[in-house]
């Protein structure tokens, strides 16, 4: 059911851009929650990221196109569980946050990086490439202070806390204030009802359901590799 939804995701996305006119959010956004192999999946975000840099290159002072990148480098991070592109993406997360500190899509990929880090490789090892728990809360809290009325940002906070840790009241929170939220484009809509799942979820008292949930949820939630 969470791998059809994920098709539906896509198909959404594609429906409300044309493929020509398709923006590398576009294209980040249809791999994120669209592609169900890995190989395509890393190839599609490689694209995006392409793109982006493109679009950076001839505009150096395009939010957009830095947040763009950076998120992309998270998820080849993400599909490639490799060190060096981890700390690529830091490098690159942290520098769109000081470049544009109200950019609440940057302030949530830095605590992305900081709880999916955790999240993949446990507390102690994450703390080895500089992951803290505390930091990526932090993080999640500005990105909420800055755009907390938009699904896809108070969403995907709640959810990251949601998988970290199913009894985490914050992240309860988030994820019903979310379900309330503005949903302006497809890909709030779609995260908003994701956040709904996992809310009722939560009010179930199923806990654990919850939690995994959000983990499959979440972009490229799919995708589990082996330990």
């Amino acid at each position: 059911m969470i791998r059809l939804a994920s098709a539906l995701v896509a198909a959404s996305i594609a429906a409300a851009v044309p493929a020509a006119a398709q923006t590398p959010r576009d294209l980040l956004m249809g791999a994120a929650f669209g592609e169900q192999d890995h190989a395509a999946a890393l190839a599609a975000v490689r694209r995006a990221q392409a793109a982006a840099r493109a679009a950076q290159a001839r505009d150096p002072g395009n939010q957009e196109a830095a947040t763009i990148a950076a998120v992309a480098q998270g998820y080849v991070a993400k599909l490639t569980g490799n060190r060096g592109e981890a700390m690529r993406a830091r490098r690159e997360v942290d520098d769109v946050v000081r470049r544009f500190p109200r950019s609440a899509e940057a302030q949530l990929g830095q605590g992305a990086w900081h709880l999916a880090v955790i999240h993949r490789a446990g507390r102690l090892l994450g703390r080895v490439i500089g992951a803290q728990q505390s930091v990526g809360v932090a993080a999640l809290g500005r990105a909420v202070t800055l755009e907390g009325d938009r699904a896809f940002v108070v969403g995907v906070a709640g959810m990251m806390l949601i998988e970290a840790d199913p009894g985490d009241t914050l992240g309860r929170a988030w994820v019903e204030a979310a379900a309330r939220a503005t949903a302006s484009t497809p890909l709030d809509r779609v995260i908003q009802r994701s956040a709904a799942r996992v809310a009722a979820a939560l009010r179930s008292g199923d806990r654990k359901a919850a939690q995994i949930l959000a983990d499959r949820l979440l972009p490229f939630g799919w995708y589990q590799p082996k330990e």
